[in-house]
């Protein structure tokens, strides 16, 4: 299993803050741990709501697309408990969105 940025050259790690790194690395543990590819499909790219994390670089998406419902779940669970609530862990259709928390700072 493996981890990776999407193709097609339209995501962007530019201004991503380390925190984030750590998170893609605690999902890329969690998703080959249930033998899925973790996919990065959107750092500070994109087009997101006007307050989004993403902007700041403090939000990643996760691609979910090739995950079975109840496995999915679970993924989000885990990674939530083992980022341990310094983080957002929201699945959002097809894609897990994990954003670090400002509250937390």
């Amino acid at each position: 299993m493996s981890s990776s940025i999407k193709e097609g050259g339209k995501v962007s790690v530019l201004g991503l803050q380390p925190c984030m790194f750590f998170a893609f690395i605690v999902a890329g543990e969690v998703y080959h741990e249930h033998g899925f590819n973790c996919v990065l499909t959107s750092g500070t790219d994109s087009v997101h709501g006007d307050h989004s994390h993403h902007y700041k670089g403090y939000a990643i998406d996760i691609r979910t697309r090739d995950i079975p419902g109840d496995v999915l779940n679970k993924i989000v669970e885990e990674i939530q408990f083992r980022l341990q609530g310094q983080f957002q862990v929201i699945l959002e259709g097809d894609h897990i969105h994990i954003e670090f928390d400002p509250k937390q700072i």
